[in-house]
């Protein structure tokens, strides 16, 4: 059986939050693609990757990702 949590953004006061690609939060970021992949452990093709939504973060490295690009993880569209 599985659980579903559901969070309502309103809720929580976030209804406000700027939704933005990870393309968006990559590129705008102060890091280069070769010091967000230093940090995360992986090469920088895997941060290409994950910019060019080719492939996705597994969800541990995605939170790590968001809190290095400083949004939360409800602040990041997924395409």
């Amino acid at each position: 059986m599985l659980d579903y949590c559901f969070v309502s953004l309103y809720n929580t006061g976030m209804s406000e939050t700027k939704v933005r690609t990870l393309k968006e939060l990559i590129d705008g970021s102060r890091y280069s693609i070769s010091e967000i992949a230093e940090f995360m452990g992986v090469t920088p093709a895997m941060v290409y990757y994950w910019r060019d939504g080719s492939s996705l973060p597994p969800v541990p490295r995605f939170a790590k990702l968001c809190r290095l690009l400083e949004v939360p993880m409800e602040g990041v569209k997924i395409d």
